[in-house]
């Protein structure tokens, strides 16, 4: 039994599964006859359900951007420069550029020391005047509006696309437990990209060495709240990447000034009142928001997060966007106007 998913969030995935579909279809091969014009390589994917559902509750609300994304696999550092200026300046036919990040590839986000994801990612929609219509029977395309769809290309060198195979799965997306020296080991790999061969071979064993078996206080609450799901809620019922679970749910925690404590009993508490684990109806994460509504309250719920919210892209302007999804399948009262709570919207 796979991970419940919202109802409203699956219909709101499913309208742009729908274009994602169409852009493909449309301008998938178009794009790969163009990278291997220039010796480079495409490749393209549809995001799925439950992952487009966690983006959601990680308080992606507006339209997520990468439900069709592809990535364009280049040489070497040269090439990204070449293969974005190009993008940037529409040379390739079909699709508009809209933004890049970083906007500025001279100049890094991460300090010197850090070793960590940096591929550049590009946005784009399709282009109406380059895409002749007859030849791509497009009158599906024009009802769902596709052309204001917009996507994501990531531009990566072959190594990248090599340490980011081999280190993904093993470093981020696990229903274990997070390891801190596993993701330690994999961004000393990072920078000594040409060693990443022999070192990925290895991985498994260098992660058990005595000298790396240490944690943090983050990882440590991460793996306490992943602990804690799986010992209320079937695997069948928790999604793959249960690391970010552990973070939506670490950061709905700290919204509230609440502990792992709190929670646990909160969910003991209504799960015998006949709520709580009982509700067949949600996934976990938001079984822990309305158990945690029906303990505290709507207006106290609400205040907290909205608060905390405010607070929060006050003193970081990169979360500035960053709002609270409300889901309609809880059970809110009819007096409950979110209006009210500018952070905080209803999906």
């Amino acid at each position: 039994m796979p991970m419940k998913i919202s109802r409203s969030v699956i219909e709101r995935f499913k309208e742009q599964e729908e274009n994602a579909i169409e852009l493909k279809r449309v301008l998938g091969f178009r794009i790969s006859d163009w990278c291997k014009s220039n010796n480079w390589l495409y490749v393209d994917r549809i995001k799925k359900d439950e992952s487009y559902a966690q983006k959601i509750e990680q308080l992606h609300i507006n339209k997520i951007d990468d439900v069709y994304a592809g990535t364009i696999i280049v040489k070497n550092r040269l090439d990204v420069k070449d293969c974005c200026e190009q993008l940037e300046k529409n040379k390739m036919l079909g699709i508009e550029f809209q933004l890049k990040r970083p906007a500025n590839l001279e100049t890094s986000s991460f300090s010197a020391e850090t070793f960590t994801f940096d591929s550049v990612r590009m946005y784009f929609k399709a282009s109406k005047p380059d895409i002749d219509a007859p030849y791509y029977h497009l009158d599906k395309v024009f009802e769902r509006q596709v052309f204001n769809e917009v996507f994501e290309i990531q531009i990566k060198t072959l190594l990248d696309e090599a340490w980011g195979k081999a280190s993904h799965d093993f470093s981020y997306k696990t229903d274990g437990n997070l390891s801190w020296a596993k993701q330690r080991l994999m961004y000393q790999i990072k920078a000594l990209l040409e060693n990443a061969e022999m070192a990925l071979s290895d991985a498994e064993l260098l992660s058990e060495a005595k000298i790396l078996q240490k944690s943090d206080k983050r990882l440590d609450e991460l793996n306490n709240i992943m602990q804690f799901y799986r010992e209320n809620w079937g695997k069948e019922l928790l999604p793959n990447d249960m690391r970010r679970l552990a973070e939506n749910t670490r950061d709905l925690l700290k919204y509230l000034s609440q502990n792992l404590d709190c929670l646990k009993n909160i969910i003991k508490l209504e799960t015998a009142a006949g709520r709580g684990t009982n509700i067949m109806n949600l996934s976990p994460y938001w079984i822990v928001v309305q158990s945690i509504i029906e303990t505290i309250g709507w207006m106290d719920f609400l205040n907290k997060i909205d608060g905390s919210l405010k607070i929060e892209k006050k003193a970081d302007k990169r979360k500035k966007k960053n709002i609270f999804p409300i889901i309609r399948e809880l059970e809110r009262p009819e007096n409950i106007n979110l209006d009210n709570f500018p952070n905080i919207r209803e999906i």
